[in-house]
């Protein structure tokens, strides 16, 4: 509301964090009920997201995967019109098309940069930003990735990515955009990598990484092992949102 009111720049950002949101919410919705209405919302959100700002590109991207995969396999859920699959998949490359033959690069901009531990090291840092300062960013981040897919892998073993899918797409939307972002700033140096404005982006993937672990934890521990981990896991999650707790 801050940024809004005030016509800060973030207001761009949080613009498109809100159709990135919308856009797979209707996705998750569209291969739940095989609904082609609700594909036709996800793309619509997803185009009206990259008018607002590029991180919304990664919503694009999903779209395209999705309607490849459901084309190549058929039997997966979500809608089996072919005709709509296609529609979606040409509007989405088209799009991105549009977005890399007239994108407007600025002239400061560093070269491209692929410097692995470096890029690992941007990555980090941008997702730990969210709950700790220092070189304690590099666990924190970490922690993030590896709670999310660990979460996500207990989750396909059984069978619930389905019903979990709009908070597995929002996981991935940070790590993406700090890869992409790293790619283009990582001539600037790893601290970039920190700037403020890029938590909006990544408090997406934080909260997608909470309802994930908790959709993961078994609801009825049988073992002494299981009860130990899950409180474990409460416990920090309780950290996390405790107000000031950014170590």
């Amino acid at each position: 509301t801050h940024s809004y009111f005030l016509g800060m720049s973030g207001a761009i950002w949080l613009t498109a964090d809100l159709f990135v949101i919308a856009s797979p919410a209707a996705l998750a919705r569209a291969v739940a009920t095989e609904s082609a209405p609700w594909l036709l919302v996800s793309l619509f959100a997803g185009v009206l997201g990259v008018l607002a700002y590029s991180t919304a590109v990664y919503m694009l991207i999903v779209l395209v995967l999705f309607c490849v995969a459901k084309l190549l396999r058929p039997k997966l859920p979500g809608p089996a019109s072919r005709p709509l699959l296609l529609g979606s998949l040409a509007a989405a490359l088209l799009v991105l098309g549009l977005g890399l033959a007239f994108r407007n690069a600025p002239q400061a901009k560093p070269d491209f940069a692929f410097d692995l531990p470096k890029l690992v090291e941007f990555v980090l840092i941008y997702l730990g930003n969210a709950l700790a300062t220092g070189p304690l960013r590099l666990v924190a981040g970490l922690v993030i990735l590896g709670a999310g897919i660990a979460s996500i892998w207990r989750l396909a073993a059984e069978r619930r990515i389905a019903e979990t899918l709009l908070w597995v797409i929002l996981f991935f939307f940070a790590p993406f955009n700090a890869l992409m972002t790293g790619i283009g700033r990582l001539g600037y140096g790893v601290k970039i990598a920190a700037t403020s404005r890029y938590q909006s982006v990544t408090a997406i993937t934080l909260i997608a990484t909470i309802v994930l672990v908790l959709a993961a934890l078994p609801k009825n521990a049988s073992s002494r092992r299981e009860v130990l981990w899950r409180n474990v896991a409460f416990g920090a999650l309780l950290v996390c949102a405790r107000p000031g707790s950014r170590l």
